[in-house]
């Protein structure tokens, strides 16, 4: 219960954001372990994909009126019934969102003084008012062996805090370390409890607004609140990894589908973000290399 929680404000970096102060955001970033950028993300392209999400679950007959779901739909853990998700991870607008954010790109170069690669493994969160919500976690134990991935969340359209949004621990990402690697991927119910005391830690969120984007380190433990309206909560996950970091296969994947590259990119009117990724292949840490254990993880997990 969120109201159990003495919850304080993030720290919106956005003025420095749009003035280009990258290196006051460097220091802001390593210290607190996330970057909350109010307004960084334009707004149209941010509603017209929230556009394509309500079309394509019209086609489907999932909602009652507007973006409230039909009680009888099942949102698959998250991530959108099967019919749904099927269509929505080939659409283009999605898969390039934030590619076209081009300033993000600049920023996360910035932090750690190299490139980064947006990865292709795109994931979409879709809750309704069922309860469900993302179990305190850290995505260090989903990156594997990337040691700096960052996670971009990205509402599409308004989500206020009874609709279901992002929470910290303040400085968990410096605080409280990594599990042991003994035991880390072998049960995730482990992973996604860790134990805390609520009184222990501060606790940080906000309400978000379509535009607001949050960056956040994986080490930066953090939850989601539940939704307890009648709307649907729509928002996606995009992760950025420093070339210098183990490139593991599964991050190549496209998320929750056996679709192949080929068919997402099959329709679509421009190959400019279509394997922007391939110079990378022989980087690639192959499913031999990689604990058995952690590989079944990240292809089939949806807990993000």
């Amino acid at each position: 219960n969120i109201e159990d929680y003495d919850i304080s404000p993030y720290t919106d970096s956005s003025v420095e954001f749009h003035d280009g102060d990258y290196d006051e955001i460097k220091k802001r970033a390593k210290l607190d372990g996330y970057l909350y950028l109010k307004g960084a993300l334009d707004v149209k392209r941010n509603m017209s994909l929230r556009d394509d999400v309500l079309r394509i679950c019209s086609e489907q007959n999932l909602l009652l009126k507007d973006d409230i779901l039909r009680d009888e739909v099942d949102t698959n853990t998250g991530s959108g019934p099967t019919a749904f998700w099927d269509n929505f991870v080939k659409l283009q607008s999605f898969n390039e969102y934030l590619h076209k954010e081009l300033p993000l790109f600049k920023l996360f170069s910035h932090i750690y003084d190299e490139e980064f690669i947006l990865l292709p493994r795109v994931l979409f969160r879709f809750f309704k008012n069922n309860g469900d919500f993302s179990k305190l976690h850290q995505d260090f134990w989903y990156s594997g062996i990337a040691r700096n991935m960052w996670t971009a969340w990205v509402p599409l359209g308004d989500i206020p805090m009874n609709k279901g949004v992002i929470v910290i621990a303040k400085d968990s990402h410096l605080n409280l370390g990594v599990i042991p690697n003994e035991s880390r991927f072998y049960d995730q119910s482990e992973q996604l409890t860790f134990k805390l005391n609520k009184d222990d830690h501060k606790w940080l969120t906000n309400d978000f607004e379509s535009g607001d984007v949050f960056l956040f380190h994986n080490l930066t433990t953090h939850f989601s609140t539940t939704n307890t309206t009648n709307h649907l909560r729509f928002s996606a996950d995009f992760r950025f990894i420093p070339l210098s970091d183990p490139m593991a296969d599964y991050f190549y994947i496209p998320h929750m589908t056996e679709h192949t590259w080929d068919e997402i990119y099959k329709d679509w009117d421009s190959t400019e973000y279509q394997w922007y990724w391939s110079f990378l292949q022989s980087k690639f840490v192959s499913p031999d290399e990689i604990d058995n254990a952690t590989n079944h993880i990240m292809s089939n997990t949806t807990q993000f």
